[in-house]
């Protein structure tokens, strides 16, 4: 979305734009799947920690009987996020569903997660963590900002606005899939991350960018 803005401000310069993402896909693989949401970000103002926090503490019940763990990883530098977390714990009612262990490898976390979350203010695309997160066939709740929609398909996720309702109401709309779509997920997130994640096409991209005359 911003290869013509730059062109624009650049027109004496040749602006292209690298065919997709990449990432490690012998590394970043589905496994066996565990009723997880994860959430793995840095705890900086315009990631939404705390709505999505809020989010789930609003369907905490449905979570807790539906037996969804939900991982809520990263910290920030000042702490401040860190409190604004536990006084929304405190007055949630089953706030052993959610678990904050601070930073943690993607790669340790993602293969089992069903669902993956990434509500930034700004582009989701292209987000490292989204893509491992795809790669891993998670089931993708991402903020409708920028080119996200390139990346986040009806088969293996949804777009979301950016308040409570939306996000609960995407949670919500997946946990209650039956298990026959959910067990469609994983595949149809994996294709896609094959097809469209692979680094040799970047590499021919720039060797084409190199070589020609």
């Amino acid at each position: 979305s911003t290869t013509d803005l730059i062109k624009r401000k650049y027109r004496k310069q040749i602006v292209t734009t690298t065919p997709c993402p990449s990432t490690d896909l012998e590394r970043f693989q589905p496994m066996k799947k565990r009723k997880r949401i994860s959430f793995i970000s840095r705890w900086v103002p315009g990631k939404n920690v705390e709505l999505f926090l809020a989010s789930v503490i609003s369907i905490e019940n449905q979570l807790f009987e539906k037996g969804y763990e939900v991982f809520l990883c990263g910290k920030s530098q000042d702490g401040v996020i860190e409190s604004e977390v536990q006084n929304l714990l405190s007055a949630a009612k089953h706030p052993e569903i959610v678990i904050c262990p601070g930073y943690i490898d993607s790669h340790d976390i993602l293969p089992e997660s069903e669902v993956f979350m990434s509500l930034q203010h700004i582009n989701n695309y292209p987000s490292q963590s989204l893509i491992e997160a795809i790669a891993c066939g998670c089931y993708i709740i991402a903020s409708d900002e920028g080119d996200t929609r390139l990346l986040v398909k009806e088969d293996f996720g949804a777009c979301c606005e950016l308040n409570i309702e939306s996000i609960s109401r995407c949670i919500l709309d997946y946990i209650y899939k039956d298990d026959n779509q959910k067990q469609t997920i994983p595949d149809s997130a994996r294709k896609f991350a094959l097809e469209s994640f692979d680094i040799q096409k970047s590499v021919e991209h720039y060797l084409r960018l190199i070589t020609e005359d």
